[in-house]
């Protein structure tokens, strides 16, 4: 049996979330945002198909709160807009046209903090560190991981 008592693998976890924030906090400031703001604007980006801040809040494990407080605060500050969808209750948001550089030179930003992250780790190391990964979430009850 194995001893999984040593928790070296929860001090890396906290380094790399601390060390990627610390940077995408950055990368924001860089564009007028906060890092939440940012965090959803590269949502936003990075996932054209999703339009709705139910789906967000669904795909992405943020709470309904932490989506409309940031909604609308990009929307004031005019990153992006919300227009009716077609039930009416729901609206779809989207991306300004008139910021799209600007998110895109954001979202190269966090490319790039990606990249820093994961030097010197292969393509199969890196799909063999996500299927461990999913193996790992799969034994997380799933109240925990909304």
């Amino acid at each position: 049996m194995e001893d999984y008592t040593d928790s070296r693998w929860l001090k890396i976890a906290n380094h790399l979330s601390k060390f990627y924030n610390q940077e995408l906090e950055k990368a924001a400031a860089e564009v007028g945002l906060s890092l939440s703001e940012g965090k959803l604007t590269l949502f936003l980006h990075n996932n054209p198909e999703v339009k709705q801040a139910k789906e967000i809040t669904i795909i992405r494990g943020f709470s309904k709160g932490y989506v409309s407080q940031n909604v609308k605060r990009l929307k004031e500050k005019g990153y992006i807009r919300s227009e009716a969808a077609s039930d009416r209750r729901n609206y779809e948001l989207s991306i300004c046209a008139d910021k799209t550089g600007l998110i895109e030179t954001f979202a190269g930003r966090q490319r790039a903090i990606l990249a820093e992250i994961f030097k010197g780790v292969s393509a199969d190391e890196f799909r063999e560190l996500q299927a461990l990964l999913e193996k790992l979430e799969s034994n997380i009850p799933e109240d925990i991981k909304k």
